[in-house]
């Protein structure tokens, strides 16, 4: 058997661990559409046409519909679709697994990870996993604040404005445009400085995004006064491997913040995707309160299995 296929064959072991774990805890498998009425409006994702609708990016949206509906713990192993999006950890189309907790927290979720991660690196005591140097619970856990203090020197709550960024951006010869937002200038930063050096030597759980960055997550107030996120991401060897939220479940201000990605996308010269007025609709009769996450599994896979790519360890390329 060749390399290539030995890994094919491993990373099918694992996506099986993956559903063997959900089934145990008592998940329901599900089903969503693949053409969609809206992909998604946060301003960087980039979908691809499907007649008079859009692949999906993400199930979010529908799988919301079936929390309000009274589904109380739904997962999907879906296939998803972003254009423009390529690299060693970037695929046009692959495979999500996103799952949602009705009326539980976010460190449920957090639990629910690192039982996962055990639970898929459990079938391969012999892979080469090299990328981290331990995969047993309990993962790390940190802020966003402190590593970009640690990393770049910035302390984002005092850099309202971006001066701070923009300055280190332009100190460590990081391209940047005049006139981007804090947010923008934040993202080049981060990917470029912070990214890299995250979950080298166990898995790390990041909080407290800001505020601005929380798309479909609630929002609170840190212990200093700075308004963040109700969300984290999963960082494995400098790999983002998953993006989970507090999920927002007013329907006002969910349809503020869809307005307001819509306007953002139309003045950056992107696609603006029609609102979903039945995910609205459903926000409206009421959703509970739960949080959800959406995990890479194919990254995963190419971490245990020691590969440096997608490409690794997936049939075609």
């Amino acid at each position: 058997m060749s390399d290539r296929l030995r890994l094919i064959h491993r990373r099918g072991e694992i996506v099986e661990a993956a559903r063997t774990f959900f089934r145990e805890s008592g998940f329901t498998f599900v089903e969503t559409p693949a053409r969609v009425v809206c992909p998604g409006l946060e301003p960087h994702l980039r979908a691809f046409p499907s007649g008079d609708r859009w692949l999906i990016t993400s199930p979010e949206l529908h799988m919301k519909r079936l929390l309000a509906a009274g589904l109380e713990r739904p997962v999907e192993f879906a296939r998803v679709f972003r254009d423009d999006e390529h690299g060693p950890w970037h695929r046009s189309e692959f495979t999500m697994v996103e799952w949602y907790r009705a009326g539980e927290p976010l460190t449920r979720i957090e639990t629910d990870c690192e039982q996962l991660v055990h639970a898929c690196a459990a079938v391969l005591p012999n892979a080469p996993s090299s990328a981290v140097a331990c995969w047993d619970p309990p993962f790390d856990r940190t802020t966003v604040r402190a590593e970009l203090r640690r990393v770049s020197g910035v302390e984002l709550a005092e850099d309202r404005g971006g001066d701070l960024l923009r300055r280190r951006l332009s100190e460590t010869g990081q391209p940047f445009e005049e006139g981007e937002s804090r947010d923008e200038l934040f993202f080049r930063l981060w990917i470029a400085e912070v990214e890299p050096t995250l979950g080298r030597e166990r898995p790390v759980f990041v909080h407290g995004y800001p505020a601005s960055q929380a798309a479909l997550a609630r929002t609170a107030v840190d212990d200093d006064g700075f308004e963040i996120a109700e969300r984290f991401e999963l960082y494995a060897a400098g790999v983002e491997l998953a993006n989970a939220f507090h999920e927002l479940t007013d329907p006002v201000e969910q349809r503020r913040r869809h307005e307001a990605d819509r306007e953002h996308r139309r003045a950056a010269g992107a696609p603006v995707y029609p609102l979903d007025e039945r995910f609205l609709q459903a926000l409206e009769h009421g959703m509970p309160p739960a949080s959800g996450i959406a995990f890479g599994i194919d990254r995963l896979a190419a971490l245990l299995l020691g590969a440096d790519s997608l490409d690794a360890i997936l049939p075609f390329d």
